[in-house]
């Protein structure tokens, strides 16, 4: 790369952002994950039009080649303002996108050139991009780095067998005792796996909510038909997924009845497990358990290699063998009033959190 041609755009205008899709595509392709694709952040901006924020989207350009782009916008209903990502609501961890450790360096300094508080709370990175970023960003602001979550992946061999023999015998007796359960006392248990096309698409989603908003979902607000932003998130992304087809809806159905489901989007050779639900009623028979242990069955015999739980990382998952990936909080605070303002609110906010414990 020739650090001559290197160029800052600041994006804040929507149909700007919109016209980015095949740039930021090529940039995203080799990291694998929806979460970076330019749709994932579309479908964000159209859930957020209730929220008051400015489009901040920083591009790092060579020449006519994108080499860095981190989604961000102005959060305004903060006070102060702050940067944070397009789909920090979604709770999913965030990536920034940048092609070499330059063109990190560079997208770094233009974010910290922005001079507003940043908070990236589930930063994906490497060690070693992490640093180079806290020390570009240090120049303008006081920043705080630390682990925050971890989020788990099911690495996937050539055969289910293989796998499920790495689980705990305990587990796979479990598993299958629940099944043959819910059989015995309810009637057949069918597993299915959908692919919707667009024609179809919003019926299954329709049917998928059902089960998801059927228990303890409702009641907590965080099931999609209790959460309009959300609900319009992943509708949109099933939507553009369906159209690529690259989305997967999975049922367990006992006694005809459905049971428990999962929303899963393809990228590549990898499984993106986006949201799930079970209806309460079957509980005792670990449906969401029993159909999970079969949808990894399913990536193994189409030859996907990876399974990501998306989320945070729930003991559930340990049914599986699985690896664990770290995420860390980012804040920074720059040498201006707004980032003694935000630096204040935040300790406020540490204190209050520390006395309630």
């Amino acid at each position: 790369m020739t650090k001559a041609l290197l160029r800052t755009e600041i994006v804040r205008d929507t149909q700007r952002f919109a016209a980015l899709s095949k740039d930021w595509d090529a940039l995203a392709d080799h990291l694998g994950t929806p979460l970076a694709c330019h749709a994932w952040y579309i479908a964000a901006l159209a859930a957020l039009q209730q929220h008051k924020f400015e489009l901040s989207v920083v591009l790092i350009w060579n020449d006519q080649l994108l080499v860095a782009a981190g989604p961000l916008m102005l959060d305004k209903m903060r006070s102060p303002a702050r940067l944070i990502p397009i789909d920090s609501f979604a709770g999913e961890p965030f990536l920034l996108l940048y092609r070499d450790s330059e063109a990190l360096a560079a997208l770094a300094h233009a974010c910290a050139g922005l001079n507003r508080p940043i908070l990236l709370r589930r930063l994906q990175s490497s060690e070693s991009d992490l640093e180079l970023l806290s020390a570009t960003l240090r120049s303008k602001a006081l920043v705080y780095c630390k682990p925050r979550h971890v989020s788990a992946v099911a690495p996937l061999p050539i055969d289910f067998e293989t796998f499920e023999a790495a689980m705990s015998s305990s587990r796979r007796t479990s598993i299958r005792g629940k099944r043959r359960a819910a059989v015995r006392e309810l009637g057949e248990v069918q597993i299915e796996f959908v692919m919707p096309d667009p024609g179809s698409v919003d019926l299954h989603m329709a049917r998928f909510k059902s089960v998801e908003g059927s228990g303890w979902k409702q009641r907590s607000g965080t099931a999609l038909s209790t959460d309009p932003r959300m609900d319009s998130f992943i509708s949109q992304l099933a939507n553009v997924f369906a159209r690529k087809e690259q989305l997967i809806i999975a049922y367990l159905t006992i006694g005809g009845r459905d049971a428990a489901c999962r929303l899963i989007l393809c990228q590549q050779s990898s499984w993106f497990e986006l949201k799930t639900g079970f209806d309460e009623q079957f509980g005792r028979f670990a449906p969401g358990i029993v159909l999970m242990h079969e949808t990894l069955r399913e990536a193994c015999r189409t030859s996907i290699t990876k399974f990501e739980y998306l989320g945070v990382h729930e003991g559930w998952q340990d049914n599986w063998p699985r690896e664990l990936t770290e995420d860390f909080r980012v804040a920074t605070y720059p040498f201006r009033p707004a980032g003694a303002l935000a630096l204040a609110a935040d300790g406020l906010q540490a204190l209050s959190s520390l006395s309630r414990r």
